[in-house]
């Protein structure tokens, strides 16, 4: 801890100003915590100039109610063909490029395509849904206890779940998990170029096109053969524009959840009090998985967003075509809003966090998310009890890499 003060007092000699380079690294001592950086700006400059991997100088933003102001504002575009649009390294400037969903869409479009999507996610269908996904946990957890020991966790639990629930939603069988984590690890990454994220992305199409198709000529009753008879035959919706919605739909519902599995597990065993709340009374389970979402919150650099008029937030004014990118991870901890921000709390109640973003564009999925965390948490611990990491905390292969903040390879013990 003596380091990690010396740091940050050597950051506030250091102000912060338009030329600093953005993203900041996390403290490789402390790396389930947002940068420090963060802390620092959030105090001083909630709303300052970083520079981008461009040149671009673009507006960070890190207090919760600024979050909230700019989230709920539509005079911020989410449209990456925007001028001013920021993105965090070429292969995620290539990405946004290519990326035809509404998540890259304002109103009255966004509006359209979101409510094609809303009736599959509401809380009645998750509901109808968690016997299902109950089954998917017991039936993985099985499967992995059977393995010799170590066992990778993110490959053998925390990868299967989610990949085998959203297939199970989308109907793909759960033969094309390998190829889906591969090619969605691809598109998540930052360093790498913008030619395989974009090989990643033609594949990803490619697979979408064939199924799409198939069921074109032969619609069943799964969620994707429903949007092509309600919206594609009735000229609501391309198929190009299907096709983009069922890859975001796997990329959002596969690798974040995913992350979240892992992170949390590392989480809990770090804080074994905590854990031993949430196993003497599993009424605490939804509040431990939002404070897990809030504390953990995997989109570690930001929500782009550019202004389309001049906005003034958190006393600074900003321009149109002014590049904006929204620090959900600074938000979440932020005592403006959360009572000791930088402490795990499984009895907090934390479910006005912005680990989902917020607003129009707040994750669609965040109810099927909620429902397989809360299932996995309620399960994994009481079957395996004395689950273990069997490396060392500093030997973690951390995604510090990764546009999403996870882990690549867990091995467990128990």
């Amino acid at each position: 801890m003596e380091g990690r003060d010396t740091s940050v007092q050597e950051m506030r000699r250091c102000p912060f100003g338009e030329s600093t380079p953005y993203p900041f690294a996390r403290d490789r001592r402390r790396p389930l915590d947002p940068p420090p950086e963060l802390g620092i700006i959030r105090g001083e400059q909630p709303v300052t100039k970083v520079t981008l991997w461009n040149g671009d100088k673009v507006w960070l933003i890190t207090r919760y109610d600024d979050v909230q102001a700019v989230l709920s504002d539509p005079r911020f575009s989410s449209v990456p063909a925007n001028p001013g649009y920021p993105t965090l390294s070429p292969t995620i400037a290539a990405s946004r490029k290519a990326d035809p969903t509404f998540l890259r869409m304002d109103r009255p479009k966004h509006t359209e395509h979101r409510r094609m999507w809303t009736p599959f996610f509401s809380i009645r269908r998750i509901q109808e849904m968690r016997p299902g996904i109950q089954k998917i946990v017991d039936e993985t957890l099985t499967s992995m206890l059977e393995r010799e020991k170590p066992v990778d966790f993110v490959e053998h639990f925390a990868l299967v779940i989610p990949s085998r629930v959203i297939c199970q939603l989308l109907d793909v069988p759960d033969s094309a998990h390998a190829f889906f984590h591969r090619h969605s690890k691809t598109r998540m990454t930052m360093n790498g170029t913008p030619e395989s994220i974009l090989d990643a992305m033609r594949a990803l199409d490619d697979f979408w096109d064939t199924i799409i198709t198939e069921r074109e000529k032969n619609p069943g009753d799964d969620l994707v053969s429903r949007l092509i008879v309600s919206e594609v035959r009735t000229g609501h919706l391309t198929k190009r524009e299907l096709i983009g919605m069922a890859q975001l739909m796997l990329l959002a519902g596969h690798e974040t959840t995913a992350n979240m599995i892992a992170l949390g597990t590392v989480l809990l065993l770090q804080h074994p009090e905590q854990l031993a709340k949430i196993k003497a009374d599993k009424m605490l389970i939804p509040s431990a998985v939002d404070e897990l979402l809030r504390y953990l919150t995997v989109a570690q650099h930001g929500l782009g967003r550019t202004a389309i008029a001049d906005v003034d937030i958190g006393g600074k004014t900003i321009r149109a075509g002014e590049g904006v990118l929204v620090v959900v991870a600074a938000a979440n901890r932020d005592k403006a809003a959360f009572d000791r921000p930088d402490e795990f709390d499984v009895t907090r109640q934390a479910r006005r966090h912005v680990a989902f973003g917020a607003s129009i564009h707040q994750c669609i999925g965040h109810p099927l998310a909620r429902a397989e965390l809360q299932i996995v948490f309620d399960t994994l611990f009481d079957r395996v009890p004395t689950l273990k990491v069997a490396i060392a905390d500093d030997e973690i292969p951390y995604k510090y890499e990764s546009l999403f903040f996870g882990i690549h390879a867990l091995p467990v013990t128990w």
